[in-house]
């Protein structure tokens, strides 16, 4: 046990992994930095020439439609509904609170490959992408370890129970999304805890949409990709079965030697497989439904092998998602509808995972977790001007404690099987209530408040008031909204434990103005201010060591974004910038002040359709020196990427993407003992894709 326990501090996704000071890889770093960065000017005014060239330029040919939120203007916005603000079905219009859709058609253009790859084209998101066993988002500059914000699918969280985070990476079924919903901002009063900073809701094709459909893809990094998703109806239309699946492997970027700062040697094993599995089964008000996501990656990279006793091969992280559910919804026309749900997940990092690998031993860990739960949703006067939305939810859940762990007497031996860790039983029930009032017919307030109750951390109330104006060309809106994440199991047990520890607090204040001159051109800016309180902390006391509520971050915001779109031609960009403030001007690590991206989309004649664009990312500083350098500074970096579409023949698409097409070299900062993080060289894929609409 002496070897087990010398190796219980290396890094994992989540609390209860701490870094070489002590503190945990989950927790927010206060110390910053008193030396402002530098704005790169050049940059933004090369951004602002792109943006401005693009939209002032002429039109040329046809393109599919590939319309997202940016491209519409406000008559099509006013007939946009979205369901995950309410977990109902509402008009954008009405909304206060920022909201981002990608539909499926912009799925299929930009051909992602990773939910982070879809996240980084969207304003508001930055990265710690370690090129390993997990990608951490950081919405609206507050780095953490995925566990402020709330990930979805069809409504159902695919969080990992345990820590609350969740996984980026390519275990997503892609090309089984109808459309992503992103929201900003605190939804407690609608989801409880760990919805912070904003919720992303995966929600999958419809099993009422009849279609076979299948993607071979290769590309760089050796990478391939398969799936196949098949829907059938009854004849009448109105009873269906999606089954489709996903299989998905790669060996990601190199990483070694001089080209990783000499953090990892030559022979590192980097890898990642993936499966994924979902079933549906639809009628009118029933849908039945299994999603299932497998995840096998390396663990090489979250810990420096070159001079330390960890290698950097023979390590795996194995981890599984699986939620089944069944959904009952009955709309009254005019009166209002019942919508009710209940549903088990189960997420475990399964027991043939490698924890890590030293010189001397391979360390095994073992940790399940699970929960079942039943809600239900009524809403009255849905076409009235006074619409009331409430509900309540009950939930079980068993938490590990923490991993268990097991370990080998050789680094060429596999470890025993560990044992079944210490679970935790937790309850939770909660009542939200959601009216909704049209003051006139362009004037609409909104107000929420979620009371939740739980075992571990007893009631927390989480209120919402939010209030739009729609004219003829311009939409005004504000928010004032409550979050909060509930401490978990090793938090209360760590070190000398403590029982008295509150859940980590957020409040926000948002105010965003959405302006459409004309068909063509939709201007949206959005300025808020986020204060996160009760920081969950490893405190250093002269007993021992114990986590605690310590420390605040004060987040001020702003995002300006456009699109200009006259058939067949569209252009779009946007730049977001970040601040925290706080008593001594520091500025927070990990997080840049200043990112942007613009491009173009153009249909090319009669059979392809082009995409073009370009990210950009500021400087910003990682939490310790990197070697290297000798200085904390992340530099800035200037992507490009691009995608070649060909239209449909007899049901069959040819496409080409182009990742970091300039092959720039750049990194991501590291809260572990690598220094920093190289990201992917240039990645090229080739994708064939077909489908057809079968009768039913």
């Amino acid at each position: 046990m002496g070897v087990l326990r010398k190796h219980m501090k290396m890094g994992a996704a989540g609390p209860g992994d701490y870094l070489p000071n002590g503190r945990p890889y989950g927790c927010i770093s206060l110390t910053g930095t008193r030396n402002p960065l530098p704005v790169y000017h050049p940059l933004l005014l090369l951004f602002s020439v792109l943006f401005c060239s693009l939209v002032f330029s002429q039109p040329v040919q046809a393109q599919p439609d590939t319309q997202d939120i940016f491209n519409l203007g406000l008559e099509a916005l006013s007939k946009l509904t979205v369901t995950s603000a309410a977990k109902v079905p509402q008009a954008v219009k009405e909304l206060p609170t920022s909201v981002h859709v990608v539909s499926k058609e912009q799925l299929l253009l930009y051909g992602y490959t990773s939910l982070e790859s879809i996240l980084s084209d969207l304003p508001g998101f930055q990265f710690r992408n370690i090129q390993g066993m997990n990608s951490y988002v950081f919405q609206r500059g507050v780095p953490n370890q995925n566990n402020l914000t709330l990930v979805l699918i069809d409504g159902v969280q695919v969080n990992e129970l345990n820590s609350g985070g969740f996984y980026g990476g390519g275990q997503f079924n892609i090309n089984n999304i109808e459309r992503i919903e992103i929201i900003y901002g605190p939804a407690s009063e609608t989801y409880g805890t760990n919805a912070l900073t904003g919720i992303i809701n995966i929600i999958t094709r419809s099993a009422l949409a009849p279609r076979v459909a299948a993607n071979l893809s290769a590309g760089s990094f050796r990478s391939r990709h398969a799936d196949l998703s098949v829907c059938q109806t009854n004849k009448e239309g109105n009873k269906g079965i999606l089954v489709s699946a996903m299989w998905r492997t790669t060996q990601k970027t190199p990483m070694g030697g001089d080209i990783g700062d000499n953090n990892w040697t030559e022979g590192i094993e980097n890898f990642e497989h993936d499966l994924a599995l979902d079933i549906k089964y639809e009628t009118p008000n029933w849908i039945v439904a299994t999603n299932i996501q497998d995840k096998q990656a390396s663990r090489a990279t979250t810990e420096k092998s070159i001079g330390t006793h960890y290698l950097d091969h023979g390590s795996l992280w194995h981890i599984w998602f699986a939620n089944q559910y069944a959904k009952y919804t009955k709309v009254w026309p005019k009166k209002g509808s019942i919508r009710a749900m209940a549903y088990y997940r189960n997420t475990t990092v399964a027991k043939n995972s490698i924890y890590a690998v030293t010189d001397t031993a391979q360390i095994g860990c073992y940790r399940p977790g699970n929960l079942m739960g039943i809600e239900a949703i009524g809403e009255l006067f849905s076409d009235l001007k006074c619409q009331l939305s409430g509900g309540a939810l009950l939930e079980y859940a068993r938490f590990s404690q923490d991993f268990s762990f097991s370990s080998s007497h050789s680094a060429g031996t596999a470890p025993p099987k560990p044992n079944t860790p210490v679970a935790v039983p937790q309850y939770m029930a909660s009542l939200f209530f959601q009216p909704r009032l049209a003051i006139t017919s362009s004037c609409f307030l909104t107000a929420a408040i979620r009371a939740e109750y739980s075992s571990a951390y007893h009631l927390v109330f989480t209120p919402k008031l939010g209030l739009s104006y729609v004219w003829p060309r311009l939409t005004l809106r504000g928010t004032w909204a409550n979050g909060f994440r509930g401490p978990r199991p090793w938090d209360y047990t760590h070190g000398l434990g403590n029982t008295d520890l509150q859940p980590e607090k957020m409040r926000s204040l948002e105010v965003g103005a959405l302006w459409s001159p004309s068909h063509h051109f939709t201007c949206d800016i959005r300025a808020y201010r986020n204060f996160l309180t009760n920081l969950l902390t490893l405190d250093q006391t002269d007993a021992g060591p114990r986590m605690a509520n310590l420390g605040q971050v004060y987040t001020n915001g702003l995002c300006v974004s456009g699109s200009y779109k006259s058939n067949p031609f569209t252009c779009f960009g946007w730049y977001a910038f970040t601040q925290h403030p706080n008593q001594l001007h520091a500025t927070l690590p990990e997080i840049s002040a200043h990112t942007a991206q613009a491009g173009v989309s153009v249909g090319l004649p009669k059979h392809f359709t082009g995409l073009i664009r370009a990210q950009y990312v500021g400087p910003r500083h990682n939490p310790g020196t990197i070697p290297a350098t000798g200085s904390t500074l992340i530099e800035p970096y200037l992507l490009f990427h691009a995608a070649l579409l060909s239209t449909q023949f007899k049901g069959v698409f040819l496409q080409v993407t182009v990742e970091n097409i300039f092959n720039a070299q750049y990194f991501h900062p590291s809260n572990r003992s690598p220094s920093r993080y190289k990201q992917a060289d240039r990645n090229i894929q080739l994708t064939a894709r077909y489908s057809i609409k079968p009768k039913p």
